[in-house]
């Protein structure tokens, strides 16, 4: 049975991953060809790239001298303030459009994030409807960070830094991810696959939560 929609609502699918897996440039390809477009407005939030919009002015918020407080975490893509990042996401839902879904990309990262989520979506008349988690061995991520280089906003990534990061994503937001995968609906894609692979995927698996059904 299809999900029913309710157009006052707003929901909530969360992408994670390890740094480098690549789900934040697939998720953006893969979002405007889902069936689930054609029934919704979906949104993407990357939570890293809208908090250093905030810090840049190019989005602006109520809480840019909070954002601005952090910036030098911010910048070396080091944890800033976890309740302050709750913050930044709820105000993004609640300027969403009504009955809107928004995929969130790489959060929560801690535990105390998630409660929070869970409330503030609630109270949005919205669920959570699951989670999609690119997968890639450590070696990948590794390669892929320091290939990559530090995105706009960001400090340089070397292989100590990028251990650094891949070290912290295993202490905390894969702790985060493995509780929610027994909680929600899981969906599970390959980021060693090529790219255009895994936006394939991400197609099918951000419908088979969006629509309640398996495709």
């Amino acid at each position: 049975m299809l999900y029913k929609l309710n157009m006052s609502e707003r929901d909530a699918i969360l992408l994670h991953g390890k740094p480098g897996s690549g789900k934040t440039s697939c998720v953006k390809a893969a979002l405007p060809n889902t069936t689930a477009a054609s029934l919704r407005v979906l949104n993407h939030l990357s939570v890293g790239e809208h908090l250093r919009d905030i810090s840049t002015k190019n989005v602006d918020s109520n809480l840019y001298e909070e954002v601005m407080a952090n910036i030098n975490a911010l910048r070396a893509n080091q944890p800033i303030s976890p309740l302050l990042v709750n913050r930044v996401v709820n105000d993004y839902l609640l300027e969403s459009h009504p009955g809107s879904l928004t995929v969130i990309d790489g959060f929560p990262k801690s535990l105390e994030q998630v409660p929070i989520l869970k409330r503030d979506v609630a109270k949005l008349g919205g669920s959570i409807l699951g989670i999609v988690q690119v997968v890639v061995s450590d070696d990948t991520s590794l390669n892929r960070l320091v290939v990559r280089g530090g995105r706009k906003g960001e400090s340089t990534v070397d292989s100590t830094n990028a251990y650094k990061r891949l070290t912290d994503h295993a202490k905390n937001a894969q702790i985060v991810t493995d509780l929610l995968i027994d909680e929600y609906p899981y969906e599970e894609i390959s980021g060693e696959n090529s790219q255009s692979s895994v936006i394939s995927d991400l197609v099918l698996a951000i419908d088979r939560l969006a629509l309640g059904k398996a495709l």
